[in-house]
């Protein structure tokens, strides 16, 4: 994978500092102005993927949804390998309705970095919406093996485990969730 530390020195520190002012930017909600730095920053170096991504993040927060899912397809296909980037083009595709390829994206992410929560949660409540309960609780359950003190992994595992009609084992998983946040 390309990235911003195979610059010159001189296009280091330009890429360095527009890299300051859009995470500053993006912080403070000014996501137009970041969105402009990570832009400015491609026209340096478009091959790297974590730009496109971060871009990618900017857009879908000012749902401008085919632009963000445009720089997350890039990152993707720059750097196939890339969790996060096929996370953040699932959740797109999810937005956009089109489910089949959101799994594929959120299923790959898995696959690349098998114990990130947030991909897993997202695969489970898209599995769960689907109706795909025991494929969303196997997910759940992945992600509570990752981050035991997780409450809403719990809560969740719990809906897609009342859903089989397994209430049992639901009636545990909400007591669980309910030990970890009684709020």
């Amino acid at each position: 994978m390309t990235t911003m530390a195979d610059s010159s020195p001189r296009e280091s520190a330009e890429l360095e500092a527009l890299s300051s002012l859009a995470e500053r930017a993006q912080r403070a909600g000014r996501l137009a102005e970041a969105a402009d730095a990570y832009r400015k920053m491609l026209a340096v170096r478009p091959e790297v993927p974590e730009v496109h991504n971060s871009l990618g993040i900017v857009l879908a927060q000012q749902n401008q949804l085919d632009e963000a899912r445009a720089e997350f397809e890039r990152a993707v296909t720059l750097a196939p390998n890339y969790p996060d980037a096929h996370n953040n083009l699932g959740m797109i595709l999810w937005r956009q309705n089109r489910l089949d390829e959101a799994v594929r994206h959120l299923e790959r992410a898995v696959e690349l970095r098998p114990g990130q929560v947030e991909a897993l949660s997202n695969l489970g409540t898209l599995l769960a919406r689907q109706g795909r309960f025991a494929n969303a609780a196997a997910r759940y359950r992945q992600a509570i093996a990752e981050r035991p003190l997780d409450a809403a992994m719990h809560n969740n595992l719990g809906m897609a485990l009342w859903e089989q009609g397994k209430l049992e084992e639901a009636a545990a998983a909400y007591q669980q969730a309910l030990a970890i946040r009684p709020d």
